[in-house]
């Protein structure tokens, strides 16, 4: 890997100037801190109807506003009647990217903010809670994976350009359904290389993770039409179906490309090749109509429609000191304890309303646990269900 121009591509950009309408701001507060972000509306935006919608994730060491203005992807969703909330991270996602120590990320609940940020859109605008999807390129490739992963209830679809799942993401990767995914990649990447490298796993580890997770059994290729013979690229397009809950994985392999987003004008610094042979844009918003989130509304009735798993995560931060967030996704509406013990099997806590006795709905949930008068130690945190039981340990450091 060639650090110092990757390092480069990632902290400097020139964006091309925006050409569309000035978009909505908005922050609230999340983890101790203002976190914000933009949003396009689309220009047939009607309050009595509902909409899609994307959630562009950007680069590290770079913004919300560079990340609209060099991929443009606004323009594209007018059209196609989606709306688009660019977010901006804090200062970079907590991907997993930082596997590479030259990718240090800081340790924040990047999962808890997209999800309070959903949250937050959908109190704001007419929004499909159904289709709602989530994009990123380079490090935010990265956050769009970990969304797949730990976000599987809320986001339909995720797109990742120039970014691969990372070696600890995927190792507790647990999604609650089938997540469709469509990846697009450069063979000439030095930035994120499609090989991988001592770091990072290849293209084809991670492409090989969601057919496994998918249970993906047929797979076809096809050479896409070179429509722009001067841009030093062809693309090959592959596509794993016959999967788990009709989802699909879809793969584009731009030959001679480099750390860019096809069909977007000039980055600002050396990345290699721009395809103009497909459009990012309208690849990713085709890919995504196709697909919706049965989870966002499961009821009793339709606890057969899609097929979840139970999940208790990590807590986060962990060490922590006093409080920390456990989250945890049940399969179906049921009764549920959630409960921490200490080294020697006491329990110290009990989350409101989780004795058992009172039904949880379907989907995952979050409880926060305040250790302020407790010694340190490990302590152990454990979800018990009518069809599970499973444990986790964390660490209070005072």
């Amino acid at each position: 890997m060639k650090t110092v121009p990757a390092l480069l591509l990632l902290c400097f950009f020139i964006p091309t100037p925006p050409t569309h309408g000035q978009p909505l701001e908005g922050s609230f507060p999340f983890g101790g801190v203002s976190r914000d972000y933009m949003v396009h509306l689309p220009g047939s935006y009607d309050e009595s109807a509902t909409y899609p919608l994307v959630i562009y994730l950007h680069a590290y060491g770079r913004s919300a506003q560079l990340g609209m203005d060099y991929t443009q992807l606004h323009l594209t969703a007018d059209t196609s009647g989606y709306i688009v909330a660019y977010p901006n991270a804090a200062p970079n996602w907590n991907s997993g990217i930082g596997d590479n120590p030259y990718f240090g990320t800081p340790d924040h609940d990047d999962i808890g903010f997209i999800d309070a940020l959903i949250d937050t859109l959908r109190g704001r605008y007419s929004i499909d809670n159904s289709r709602v999807y989530a994009c990123g390129y380079s490090n935010g490739g990265f956050m769009a994976y970990r969304l797949a992963c730990e976000l599987g209830h809320r986001i339909a679809a995720i797109a990742s350009v120039g970014a691969v799942l990372s070696g600890s993401i995927a190792a507790q990767c647990n999604p609650v359904r089938p997540v469709p995914v469509l990846h697009i990649h450069g063979t000439g990447d030095f930035v994120v290389p499609p090989g991988g490298n001592d770091h990072w796993p290849s293209v084809r580890q991670t492409l090989d993770h969601w057919i496994t997770e998918n249970s993906c059994t047929r797979a076809d290729s096809v050479t896409v039409a070179d429509t722009d013979p001067g841009d030093g690229c062809t693309v090959m397009k592959f596509t794993y179906s016959n999967c788990a809950n009709s989802s699909i994985i879809e793969y584009y392999r731009v030959l001679g490309g480099g750390h860019t987003w096809p069909g977007a004008g000039p980055i600002g610094v050396p990345a290699g090749n721009t395809t103009h042979d497909i459009d990012a844009n309208a690849v990713i918003l085709s890919f995504f109509d196709q697909f919706t989130n049965l989870l966002t509304d499961i009821s009793d009735e339709r606890t057969d429609a899609v097929p979840m798993r139970f999940s208790l995560e990590q807590n986060f931060p962990n060490p922590f000191n006093p409080t920390t967030t456990i989250h945890l996704t049940l399969p179906r509406p049921m009764t549920a304890s959630l409960t921490v013990t200490d080294a020697l099997g006491r329990e110290v806590w009990r989350s409101a309303g989780t004795d058992g006795t009172q039904p949880w709905r379907a989907g995952r949930h979050s409880a926060v646990f305040d250790g302020k008068k407790l010694p340190s130690g490990m302590y152990f945190y454990r979800l018990e269900t009518e069809e599970a039981v499973l444990v986790k340990k964390m660490m209070l450091l005072k």
